[in-house]
């Protein structure tokens, strides 16, 4: 697939499509951020974002427009009241889930894309939402082909609004308890230096009161893994508290039994012991130790998680 990067400024025409910028540098450049800031409340965090909210304001009524953007912005919490107002005000008509690789002209080759379409019209109570999932292949090519072949999924578009967050999913919604009520999900410390601050334990004859076990990623689910590093803590930490690029964070699940969740694609997880652990986890102390730990090791967390996001 090629893509085409349409011009910053777009006139009301009723149907038009754009690619969103998506290099993190433009958004600090000088009065984008502060634009931003001031038209686009519910999409500052992210200049492709805010691209979306404003493709919105320039399409009228009954005008369609199709967005190539980062997936991120339908599941992530700081979009709430993004999608909520999306969702009551447009016709979400394709979602089509791209995943990496997904342009021949791309040079963020990891971007996790989507492809979305709206009608800027108020939705009826029975509009579905269309969607495919093309993001397995990592060849552009591959991916047109699956395009045309791929089972669509369909979704009630009103019933996003009664998911957690009102994240946008074409899954089967499934009924029960949110994991949120058996365990609290903290994000783990930013040594902002780890060359500094990180060793792995073998570089030292013993860990003395200076250093800290850490607990960082794991690349598949493994009862024990990713305890290979220590953290450099003197005066208790203080010293890497000081660092300005450094962010000491998730102490309340210190001590506490648990399971640590990588933030990569796959999500694995291995079990946590209440040590100090890196940004790229997500502690889980749970309520019930024992049933989080046994879920948080199987294949149910990862499809359970990801049903909450397209």
């Amino acid at each position: 697939m090629r893509a085409r990067q349409s011009p910053y400024r777009l006139d009301c025409s009723p149907d038009f499509i754009v690619r969103t910028p998506y290099p993190a540098r433009l958004y600090g450049q000088t009065g984008v951020c502060g634009q931003s800031h001031a038209h686009h409340p519910e999409s500052k965090g992210d200049l492709a974002t805010a691209f979306v909210d404003r493709c919105y304001a320039f399409t009228k009524h009954n005008g369609s427009y199709s967005v190539v953007t980062p997936q991120n912005w339908l599941f992530l919490g700081a979009y709430k009241k993004l999608r909520e107002q999306l969702l009551r005000e447009c016709e979400w008509n394709f979602v089509a889930k791209l995943g990496p690789a997904a342009f021949e002209d791309m040079n963020w080759w990891a971007a996790n894309t989507a492809l979305l379409m709206f009608t800027n019209s108020r939705p009826s109570i029975s509009h579905q939402i269309v969607g495919v999932d093309v993001s397995a292949p990592r060849v552009p090519v591959e991916k047109a082909v699956l395009l045309q072949s791929v089972s669509v999924q369909i979704a009630c578009q009103k019933r996003q609004l009664g998911n957690p967050d009102a994240r946008i999913s074409l899954e089967e919604t499934l009924e029960g308890t949110l994991l949120g009520q058996y365990a609290s999900s903290l994000q783990g410390t930013v040594t902002g230096d780890s060359v500094r601050y990180v060793r792995c334990f073998w570089e030292a004859p013993t860990i003395t009161n200076e250093w800290r076990e850490l607990q960082s990623t794991v690349q598949s689910c493994t009862p024990y893994g990713g305890r290979e590093h220590m953290v450099f803590w003197r005066n208790g930490g203080q010293e890497l508290a000081s660092n300005p690029q450094a962010r000491v964070q998730g102490m309340s699940a210190w001590n506490k039994q648990g399971i640590v969740i990588s933030q990569m694609r796959e999500l694995p997880a291995t079990l946590y012991s209440g040590d100090v652990s890196i940004t790229m986890h997500l502690p889980l102390s749970p309520i019930n130790p024992l049933i989080l730990k046994l879920f948080g090791l199987s294949a149910n967390l990862q499809s359970s998680i990801k049903l909450c996001a397209v």
